[in-house]
């Protein structure tokens, strides 16, 4: 899976599972705050960046796991993105 369009469908899909909200791309992307729902919960943080590597079967390394990742969805995608390729 190396196309960035999926990787972020996958996210809003995970998002939603997560939250248990309807979230979509075009949310993702033009919220100033996509994650508040999940941020807001560490359960739910945790769960997600879980759902996350095993979705795409990839590992975070600590340090990519920010304020940033959760708020800046065109920045987890390429993140996603790089570990995939």
């Amino acid at each position: 899976m190396d196309n960035k369009d999926t990787i972020l469908e996958t996210i809003a899909s995970i998002v939603t599972t997560v939250t248990g909200k309807k979230v979509s791309t075009d949310y993702l992307i033009n919220s100033s705050d996509p994650m508040y729902w999940i941020i807001s919960d560490s359960v739910k943080a945790l769960q997600f960046v879980v759902l996350l590597e095993e979705e795409f079967e990839i590992e975070f390394d600590d340090d990519e796991i920010d304020f940033d990742f959760f708020s800046k969805t065109e920045q987890l995608v390429d993140c996603i993105f790089n570990h995939l390729n």
